[in-house]
């Protein structure tokens, strides 16, 4: 956040949305090179299973939301289902397949807080082992530790992220959406 800028202005308008807290409109956000994005265009939301029958209403229209990315894995989808809402397409875009440790995102021998974290996160949900509980008991002590650097360390999982290729090829898939949206608003969501 640079001098003068205020959280909206990086981060988005949010949405008074009741079942739906973490609901943006980027709408006015400067790009790179000067222009801004158009108002109620690229709504960025958290999980939908908690969306109000006003919510929906207040998506459809007053932002005119035609299409809904959802980034989730399967076991997300099926654990929090989004609503089926008449109108609006719903395209699945997974960044993540069920088991990230198979991805290549971490290497087999890295042990650093973001695998175990990630693991923690994407596996924990349909499974049980010894290396899953391993991996929360470090969670654990992590976050209990005096020198967890939020910061810091959500710099190194998005490190970790925009250098994996299949993640690329589901952003770069996702990014391809946007672009040739002729239709309405999009909004998209992970959990």
């Amino acid at each position: 956040q640079q001098h003068g800028e205020s959280e909206e202005s990086i981060m988005g308008s949010r949405l008074p949305l009741s079942g739906m807290p973490n609901t943006r409109d980027l709408g006015g956000l400067r790009t790179r090179d000067g222009h801004f994005i158009k108002d109620k265009m690229l709504i960025k939301s958290g999980m939908l299973y908690r969306a109000t029958a006003e919510d929906i209403s207040v998506l459809k229209d007053e932002y005119n939301v035609k299409m809904i990315v959802d980034l989730r894995t399967r076991k997300e989808r099926q654990m929090m289902p989004n609503p089926k809402i008449k109108g609006i397409s719903e395209i699945w875009n997974p960044l993540f397949m069920e088991d990230i440790h198979g991805l290549g995102v971490f290497k087999p021998d890295e042990r650093d807080i973001l695998e175990n974290h990630l693991k923690s996160l994407f596996i924990l949900l349909h499974r049980s082992d010894e290396k899953t509980d391993d991996a929360m008991d470090q969670i654990r002590a992590m976050v209990k530790s005096d020198d967890l650097n939020p910061e810091r360390y959500m710099k190194r999982l998005y490190q970790k992220f925009v250098n994996n290729q299949i993640i690329q090829k589901q952003v770069k898939q996702f990014f391809s959406l946007l672009a040739n949206n002729r239709d309405g608003a999009i909004l998209w969501h992970c959990a």
